[in-house]
């Protein structure tokens, strides 16, 4: 996981495509037709409440709120 960290995530750009990636796989973004939307250099245009619940439920369920 620290190689990933390391490598994959060394940049801005490169954290806003891993969020917005997650964002798409979770349903907090709208139905996209190409993975272009990934590469945004930052967060796309969601909410992130379902994000952050599923973020935080990874790291304590017992703390997950309802969405």
């Amino acid at each position: 996981m620290s190689h990933f960290i390391d490598t994959a995530l060394a940049d801005d750009a490169d954290a806003a495509a891993n969020l917005n990636y997650w964002a798409h796989w979770i349903g907090e973004t709208p139905l996209e037709l190409s993975d272009d939307f990934i590469a945004f250099p930052a967060p796309g245009p969601w909410p992130g409440h379902k994000l952050l619940a599923h973020l935080a439920d990874g790291i304590d369920p017992t703390m997950a709120t309802s969405t």
